[in-house]
């Protein structure tokens, strides 16, 4: 499974969610690129950095986790239509 986030924690934290979950994948980095998107299963993002346009690209997405308390920024309408229910 593929988890990408824009939300990069220190090598430290990296390292243990490596040894925690061994047969996950995680992608840290700023922005969002086509490549590792269009495989994510998660998404690790503080919300306001996601678009329409990111929601449509992400083929695989079952979850998307928002790091900040506000989520009024999130693009609602779009995760929606791509949910399959």
């Amino acid at each position: 499974m593929l988890i990408l986030s824009t939300v990069i924690p220190n090598e430290g934290i990296q390292t243990e969610m490596m040894k925690a979950f061994p047969d996950l994948n995680f992608i840290y980095q700023k922005g969002w690129t086509d490549g590792p998107l269009r495989e994510a299963e998660i998404l690790i993002t503080y919300g306001e950095d996601l678009t329409e346009e990111i929601i449509e690209k992400a083929a695989n997405l079952k979850w998307i986790m928002v790091m900040s308390a506000g989520m009024e920024l999130m693009p609602f309408k779009a995760i929606e239509d791509e949910a399959l229910w």
